[in-house]
């Protein structure tokens, strides 16, 4: 975003919005006699979160005016996927849906695929992400936060052949993997630290 009230209200946005999101996964763990729903556990608006402050509410509300929606992209996956009548289903639809909820404000997924990402936050076609891994280098360029979902890396090998570990000490493992990516980066170090 090119001026600083734009960074600033983003960083509080999604400061925010970590903040909620843990709230409302957590809401359910206090010790109740009586059964909870979803439902129940669940914030209709970004108000009712405990905690919040009318700085936050007047921040949110500030960038309620500046922008008319949001747009999460998200690569082409089991998360965002296309559906028979062309709209994007999955998690990330879910989840653009919760968050327009909250904010009373349009989140829309958009396909941007992983090496189309940096060009499109910095052009603005995209707001948030749910793609990107964490990483060293991007703290100053981003407002990165944890993990909003969990996604498991696993790899596989032929059948009876010899396991990663023996083969790391003998040469290279080759892996399939987008190159120059954090997840490469976490795989590589994830094997060499299994020997």
């Amino acid at each position: 975003m090119p001026n600083k009230f734009n960074r600033a209200g983003m960083r509080l946005l999604c400061l925010t919005l970590v903040v909620m999101f843990a709230l409302a996964l957590f809401s359910g763990y206090e010790k109740n006699t009586e059964p909870q729903t979803a439902a129940s556990l669940a914030f209709t608006s970004y108000r009712d979160v405990p905690g919040i402050t009318p700085e936050e509410i007047q921040a949110i509300g500030e960038l309620r005016k500046k922008y008319a929606s949001f747009v999460y992209g998200m690569p082409l996956s089991t998360e965002a996927f296309i559906k028979e009548d062309g709209t994007i289903g999955g998690y990330s639809a879910l989840f653009a849906e919760w968050l327009s909820r909250l904010f009373d404000i349009p989140f829309f997924v958009a396909n941007v695929e992983w090496v189309d990402t940096l060009a499109a936050f910095e052009t603005g076609i995209i707001h948030f992400n749910g793609s990107m891994v964490h990483a060293e280098g991007r703290e100053g360029a981003f407002f990165q936060t944890s993990a909003i979902a969990q996604r498991s890396i696993v790899y596989f090998r032929l059948a009876h052949s010899r396991p990663v570990a023996q083969l790391i000490l003998e040469r290279p493992v080759r892996i399939g993997m987008l190159e120059n990516t954090a997840s490469a980066d976490i795989v590589i170090t994830s094997l060499a630290a299994s020997i």
